[in-house]
Parts: C-alpha cells; structure tokens; sequence
C-alpha cells in the first residue's frame, strides 16, 4: 500500500524528523491437520524479510480494525482478534528517504477464520503460513511478537523489545513434550534469529 495521506501530508510540514506513530501486527495462528500450529507471514519488497502482518493506524481509527484490515489487504486472508498480547516502542526506524518514524505497537494474536494468503500489494512478495517449529528468518523484534503471541497467557505483555531476542519467551511456547525437546527446539529458532535491525 501507498504511504498514508495523513503520513504525506506531515511529511510536509516536518520533513524527514521524527514521527510518533500507532502501529497494528497480527500473529495470525491456525491449526492445519497435518502441520499442526501454524503463524502467518509476509515477506517484505524492500527488506526480504518475513514478518507478521502489520500496517499504520489511520487517525481515528481504532487499531481492532487496522489490524484486521490489514491482514484482508495484504494477504487476502480473513481473520478474528483473540486478543492483544502485546503493547510495546519500536526502535527508531530510519527508512531508504531518510524518514524516522517511533511506533507505539499493538500486536494482536489472531485466528484464521478463510482464505490462502498470497500477496495483496507490492509492499510483500510472498504471504504464507509456517509451521510454529519451521519460522523463517526473522528479526529479533518480531521473533519475540510471536513468542508472546504463541504463549498461553490471557494478559497483554508490556514487555520492552529486546533486540538481543533469541529463545527466551519461546521456550513458554515451544510446541514439545519433554524439556530437552524443548531446548533443542529452542536452540534452532536463536540461531536462525537476525541480529541487525528491521525496519
């Protein structure tokens, strides 16, 4: 998708200086009959890099509805809010114009409810589901959104991004039965975990 308007049009009065913005991510879960647990992602045009779905919250809009818009827009993939699991700062983000932008982000888990993604736009090129125990590459940030998202937790988590994220709260979710299955699972996940920033 474009750039906001309302990002356009601040973008003119402020050029390229910090932006305070409201961001919406969804882990969307389903549980598929061979595969088990499924997440899913996008992987973005510019980065390369997979994430969960997640867009700019337009002014006056509740971020319930970003995320949900959101996830029909980009991956054709129809879904339900369980809950927010996660209320946090990103970094600062630096984009290619030189742009900053800080988003307060809600991440929201999500069931699928219909629909095989496949990309909506040209901001990704590929929309999937993984298996809980197979995740792609991702960065750090969004590795620890779907660990919180992932754990059996009714309550938001306040949690700070750790961007030295590796295993830590997806061992709380490691889908295994014994510990050393657990360990081993969590081992693989850090070592595919990226340790230089997203945008």
């Amino acid at each position: 998708m474009p750039v906001p308007e309302f990002i356009v049009q601040l973008r003119d009065k402020v050029g390229h200086s910090p932006l305070w913005l409201s961001g919406a991510s969804a882990v969307v879960i389903r549980e598929h009959p061979e595969r088990g647990t499924e997440v899913l992602l996008v992987k973005g045009a510019e980065t390369g890099r997979w994430s969960p779905v997640a867009g700019v919250v337009e002014p006056g809009e509740h971020p319930k509805v970003t995320v949900i818009r959101e996830v029909l827009e980009e991956t054709g993939v129809t879904a339900t809010i369980e809950r927010l699991c996660w209320l946090t700062v990103s970094e600062m983000i630096t984009y290619a114009n030189g742009d900053e932008s800080r988003y307060i982000e809600h991440v929201f888990r999500c069931r699928w409810i219909a629909g095989e993604p496949a990309p909506g736009d040209d901001e990704n090129t590929e929309a999937r589901f993984f298996p809980v125990d197979a995740l792609p590459e991702m960065t750090a940030r969004h590795r620890q959104a779907v660990a919180i998202a992932l754990r059996d937790d009714p309550t938001a988590s306040l949690d700070d991004v750790d961007e030295d994220f590796g295993g830590g709260l997806i061992a709380e979710s490691a889908p295994c039965e014994d510990e050393e299955e657990a360990l081993d699972f969590v081992d693989r996940l850090s070592m595919r975990t990226l340790s230089d920033e997203a945008p």
